[in-house]
């Protein structure tokens, strides 16, 4: 069986008829609750849709300075290599490119030096 409160019920003067008529008092508390929850809920959507321009924007911009970055690395790279295409294109620079490769000259003889290993 259902117990009642009575601290919830406020009872109002006794009609003609003699009887007492029970309101509740958290009716008014409860409708008030559910429009201040009702009130926060649209005020949340509206700030999302406010803020939602701007994070958009950081998030953008944190994209376009990565590929700056990105942009600034390939033009080095780019750089590097037409200055290799260049050197490889002379005379000397072949020679230089297939010495580091381990070539030699007809009559030459290949020396390789090995450190010796240090023990610790």
């Amino acid at each position: 069986m259902i117990e009642m409160r009575h601290d919830l019920i406020a009872k109002t003067p006794r009609r003609a008829t003699g009887k007492t008529k029970r309101t509740w008092k958290w009716r008014g508390n409860a409708l008030g609750i559910i429009v201040v929850c009702l009130a926060l809920l649209v005020c949340a959507g509206f700030v999302r849709k406010a803020v939602r321009p701007v994070l958009l924007n950081y998030c953008e911009g944190h994209a376009v300075k990565q590929l700056r970055q990105e942009h600034k690395m390939a033009q080095k790279e780019n750089h590097r290599l037409k200055r290799d295409i260049a050197l490889y294109q002379s005379r000397s620079g072949a020679v230089a490119g297939a010495r580091e490769l381990g070539y030699v000259r007809p009559g030459e003889v290949p020396v390789s030096i090995e450190e010796p290993k240090v023990r610790r």
